[in-house]
């Protein structure tokens, strides 16, 4: 019965190589603590891994991910609109009746989705 279970294929994040089990205690006063922290913050990393890059290589890579600009106004256009929809989702959830005003955003917010739609299909060919 220990067999069949050792057979079975294991999914998940596969085992490192080389486990990074060795602890290294470095001391410092608490501003050094924070500058380290802020530091490691700001190219985006693990203190741990900014001070053992820091240590091994002298200096530390800055891993810098941009988005382009496409696809940052689309990420707005996206909250816009949901910013918009969500009080009248919340109303119409509510048993409320929509008014004239909340049916015209409605329909200016559908053309705007449509709009955003057919900018999607042309840069995705």
């Amino acid at each position: 019965m220990i067999n069949q279970s050792d057979n079975r294929k294991k999914s998940g994040r596969p085992k490192a190589t080389q486990k990074k089990n060795v602890n290294i205690t470095v001391s410092c006063n608490i501003i050094e603590k924070k500058l380290i922290q802020d530091c490691a913050r700001k190219v985006n990393t693990s203190v741990s891994v900014y001070l053992r890059e820091l240590g091994l290589k002298g200096t530390v890579r800055i891993k810098l991910k941009t988005l382009p600009k496409e696809v940052l106004q689309f990420t707005g256009t996206l909250y816009h609109i949901a910013a918009i929809l969500s009080p009248i989702a919340r109303k119409r959830n509510s048993a409320e009746d929509l008014n004239l005003i909340d049916r015209v955003l409605i329909n200016q917010e559908m053309r705007a989705i449509q709009q955003v739609v057919e900018e999607i299909k042309a840069y995705l060919k």
